[in-house]
């Protein structure tokens, strides 16, 4: 039972750490596009 539950919490921290990644991945690209708004080429939205 104890190793079910540290599987488990493992896969919910690799989550959180994803989704925090993800986040501050969308926050610097969304700070880049208005830095940048004419000197970079737009990236489909579809990508994040």
């Amino acid at each position: 039972m104890q190793d079910i539950f540290l599987i488990f919490q493992t896969l919910l921290n690799n989550f959180q750490l994803i989704y925090l990644l993800t986040v501050l991945a969308n926050i610097s690209f969304n700070n880049l596009k208005l830095n940048n708004a004419d000197s970079i080429p737009m990236l489909p939205e579809a990508v994040f």
